[in-house]
């Protein structure tokens, strides 16, 4: 298997957002749900291995898992994220998309997602899916382009 390095960890975040929103315009909620969370669980990793040679080294082990909300306290623990309201912002927007998001979802059907999405108070009432996946897409999309700032500098 060929080395993962940031920039294929950007890259691949990159386009895992465009197909995610293929995905959703065609009302393919799991799959685009999925891949909006994969794109920025690999921004972040983007960030760490650039941040911390060590990891692309493999002298260190990521030990977040999956966890995208445990991977943004490692990138504030860099001091990457400097900025207060930028600080405030994407950490809002990881926790939005931590709370609805998991690496295993990849395996189920959009009526699953949906009645995790109910359980946890996210659609219900007059919230529908389509509505709080368009919410969740653009959480996934601030973070995204966020962290292309944060990787840039």
């Amino acid at each position: 298997m060929a080395a993962i390095g940031e920039t294929d960890y950007r890259n691949g975040a990159r386009e895992r957002l465009q197909e995610a929103f293929i995905l959703l315009k065609y009302d393919r909620m799991a799959g685009g749900i999925y891949l909006a969370g994969r794109a920025v669980e690999g921004m972040l990793r983007a960030i760490i291995w650039k941040t911390d040679k060590e990891y692309a080294a493999g002298k260190k082990s990521l030990e977040t898992g999956h966890d995208i909300r445990e991977m943004l306290k490692l990138v504030q623990n860099f001091g990457v994220v400097r900025e207060n309201r930028m600080h405030e912002s994407i950490a809002t927007d990881v926790q939005k998309v931590g709370r609805l998001w998991w690496n295993n979802m990849r395996y189920l059907p959009t009526r699953k997602i949906q009645s995790f999405w109910y359980d946890v108070g996210e659609i219900g009432g007059k919230r529908t899916l389509k509505q709080a996946v368009r919410e969740y897409y653009e959480a996934c999309s601030n973070i995204v382009r966020r962290c292309e700032v944060l990787w840039q500098s």
